[in-house]
């Protein structure tokens, strides 16, 4: 199969990475992009999401807003199938963090807490 590369900012690959997160959780919607891992030409998920109640759904990282939770499902150990959403967010985390500088972020005020 035939592909491309992109080059793409650590913006853009936010933006994509919350856009595939909007498709995944729309009603009978199973979107999963798929990325080749191995010289086999095995395709994986590259992002998977998953959503429900809070207290039923666990994930290697999960966010609750409105008694909703939104997770990542904990990747199987050596499952060479599984999908790399963890890998994709620490590829971003890296390439955000090298493209800040001290002066890039928000300086703190400071703050006088006084009793009376």
């Amino acid at each position: 199969p035939k592909g491309y590369m992109a080059l793409r900012s650590p913006r853009d690959m936010l933006y994509y990475l919350g856009s595939l997160i909007s498709v995944q959780l729309r009603k009978n919607n199973r979107y999963e992009p798929k990325i080749l891992v191995d010289s086999n030409l095995a395709e994986v998920p590259l992002f998977k999401i998953q959503s429900g109640v809070v207290g039923k759904l666990v994930g290697a990282v999960s966010v609750k807003h409105e008694h909703m939770v939104y997770a990542i499902p904990r990747p199987g150990v050596g499952d060479i199938g599984e999908h790399r959403s963890m890998q994709a967010l620490a590829l971003v985390k890296q390439l955000i963090s090298k493209g800040l500088k001290r002066d890039d972020l928000p300086q703190a005020s400071t703050v006088i807490v006084g009793g009376g």
